[in-house]
């Protein structure tokens, strides 16, 4: 089985594996993509690019006034959630921005990767109680769902923003929409849902419709983290590699399990 992706979570890997069945997946093609859309993401939700763009489709935009005041990035301190490839090059893209960037994963990264990225590893509880914005890259694991949960939010800094593209199951949506609506997180984007993540029996069926209400701070992408022309040709020949591989009587240049 040839999975023209990167995060496997959704496949029983043991079911196939008893099976005789490779499953073989895309490992970082789907990467510098979905960094620079969590930096869109981020933009989009600090500069009120969504509400801006209405007002001028509306007929109501007359020329510059007094509002829409956002939050941009300069001066501000990023905490990225999950250190791997991903956040990363989350961390690589911010670089020249002008922000301060502190990391949490439970992996410690080497000292000299951290010069690289000019970046400080901390623990979780630091994290959130410094960040301005919380950046979750976390892939979904049995520690990883519900990471941010209510207490977690309670314990972001007021008025902090919070970012998703790792998975949607890493974040607690409901415990999101109360604390948009009780004011404490200032916004939310989203390119991933818990209603996505397949695997878990217990997922919900849709996006809350209360995390939908038009009247929250949020900017919601479906799933484009991979979507560019180019990117998914690729990802899709080097799927095809890897089931080439096993036609051709060789594991797969990217296996997820050994038969």
């Amino acid at each position: 089985m040839g999975a023209a992706l990167k995060g496997y979570d959704n496949f029983d890997v043991d079911a196939l594996t008893s099976r005789g069945v490779w499953l073989s997946y895309v490992p970082d093609l789907l990467t510098i993509p979905t960094a620079e859309l969590t930096i869109a993401l981020m933009l989009a939700l600090g500069r009120h690019v969504l509400p801006g763009d209405k007002r001028v489709r509306s007929g109501a935009f007359e020329g510059w006034r007094p509002i829409f005041y956002g939050q941009g990035l300069h001066g501000s301190t990023v905490g990225i959630i999950g250190l791997g490839r991903l956040g990363q090059a989350v961390a690589q893209r911010l670089a020249g921005w002008g922000v301060k960037l502190i990391g949490y994963d439970i992996a410690e990264l080497p000292d000299e990767r951290k010069r690289e990225l000019a970046l400080a590893q901390t623990d979780m509880p630091t994290l959130l109680a410094t960040a301005d914005w919380v950046v979750c890259v976390s892939p979904l694991t049995p520690e990883s769902k519900g990471l941010l949960g209510a207490a977690e939010l309670a314990a972001m800094k007021p008025g902090a923003f919070l970012v998703n593209t790792g998975r949607g199951s890493c974040v607690d949506e409901e415990a999101v929409t109360e604390a948009l609506e009780k004011g404490h997180l200032a916004g939310y984007a989203a390119d991933v849902f818990a209603f996505e993540d397949w695997g878990l029996a217990d997922r919900p069926r849709d996006v809350p419709e209360a995390l939908r209400d038009p009247g929250l701070r949020t900017v919601f992408t479906p799933h484009l983290g991979s979507a560019v022309e180019q990117v998914r040709i690729d990802i899709a020949m080097e799927a095809a590699r890897n089931i080439v591989d096993v036609l051709c009587g060789k594991a797969p240049r990217n296996p997820v399990n050994t038969i």
